[in-house]
């Protein structure tokens, strides 16, 4: 009788689960079988009591479709979504995360400021991408491409397309010694043999599609401003700093050229008009407004420069362009020409330009009428 009951509830166990259709409540455990080559093993998405876990079939990752909520979700192991295709925001935030000024993002990674990460003495990564380009490829390896278009439809309104967005906030508890970087490139060269180029940073800003037009958008490679003084004093603020180093350290070295900036125009291009050349253009300078310019050097240079051991020279000019300057030269040193034909040149009232040079003895030949550079 004993063995005929525990046939009947085994009976009925198994027919009742073949019928039922379980509700999310009563469901634990859901599998499903894996095709070739692993037909005997089951991907499975299990819950219990401290979460939900998904174990996907081998050689498969984590992929998932519909809706996907991972609200106070902890997630362990290798999460792989190289499957899935997403098509709603996607985010990995700590509870009560709250987006940059508000503004509702695509894909969010941060966590909640009163419950922060405690960063590890060897440092934190919130994205680590590693690609590797084989010497015999030719391809150009991307650790990001940002594309950001508007329709040439559209008119009206006023918006702003920015690639790459780069934030770092000082909280009141940072300490003075540590620094901020909104944004870091790195090129580090280290073949023997060199390679093509080695850029930190590189920045393009090129127009297209004018049809024969005038485009009015002032095109600028590089746009950069520092802010200081808000509300206080900044003993220091620079716009653009440039440093020519031997940052990597090492053994004894020789760098055969130095150049901190390099400006150029590159003439390469096929009927380009240049209008006007600018090599190093100081203008556009605005009054200080409901303040004042205690002192203003256009270009200012101070004696750490006097570093050379065989020639040093504050300018050196192989040029020969004339100089111009609208304004009264004032020289605090010694004027020394070179060239015992050449001297200084007067214009007298009625417009003849005499140039005076030394004789042995150090009189002063008389001037000799020349053309007026």
């Amino acid at each position: 009788m004993r063995k005929t009951s525990c046939m009947f509830f085994i009976f009925a166990a198994l027919t009742l689960t073949a019928s039922t259709t379980f509700t999310q409540t009563s469901t634990t455990q859901i599998q499903s079988r894996c095709t070739a080559p692993y037909q005997r093993e089951f991907g499975t998405i299990r819950t219990t009591s401290t979460g939900t876990y998904h174990a996907p079939c081998p050689g498969r990752g984590t992929v998932f479709s519909g809706r996907v909520d991972l609200t106070d979700a902890t997630i362990s192991g290798q999460a792989d979504f190289s499957d899935a295709t997403i098509k709603a925001p996607f985010r990995l935030l700590d509870k009560n995360f709250l987006n940059f000024q508000g503004v509702q993002s695509y894909l969010s990674i941060g966590n909640n400021p009163s419950n922060p990460i405690t960063i590890p003495e060897s440092g934190l990564y919130a994205a680590n991408v590693e690609l590797e380009l084989r010497g015999d490829q030719n391809a150009v390896a991307q650790f990001n491409r940002l594309v950001v278009t508007s329709p040439e439809s559209t008119t009206g309104g006023s918006a702003e397309a920015i690639g790459v967005h780069g934030l770092v906030s000082n909280p009141a508890d940072l300490n003075a010694s540590r620094g901020l970087m909104g944004v870091r490139g790195v090129a580090y060269q280290r073949a023997p043999s060199g390679s093509a180029f080695a850029y930190g940073g590189r920045f393009e800003a090129f127009t297209g599609g004018n049809q024969g037009g005038v485009n009015p958008t002032p095109m600028i490679g590089v746009y950069s401003t520092a802010s200081g003084g808000h509300n206080g004093t900044s003993s220091l603020v620079i716009a653009g700093r440039f440093n020519v180093s031997n940052i990597g350290g090492g053994g004894v070295g020789n760098i055969t050229e130095g150049i901190a900036v390099h400006a150029q125009f590159d003439g390469g291009f096929p009927r380009t008009n240049y209008i006007t050349a600018k090599g190093l253009a100081l203008q556009g300078w605005g009054p200080a407004n409901e303040g004042t310019y205690t002192n203003s050097y256009g270009i200012y240079a101070d004696s750490s420069i006097d570093r050379g051991t065989a020639n040093r020279f504050f300018i050196y000019s192989l040029s020969t362009s004339p100089s111009l300057f609208s304004g009264t030269v004032r020289v605090a040193e010694d004027v020394y020409v070179t060239d015992q034909t050449k001297g200084i040149v007067l214009r007298s009232p009625d417009g003849t330009c005499y140039r005076f040079t030394v004789a042995n003895g150090g009189t002063l030949n008389a001037g000799t009428a020349i053309t007026c550079p």
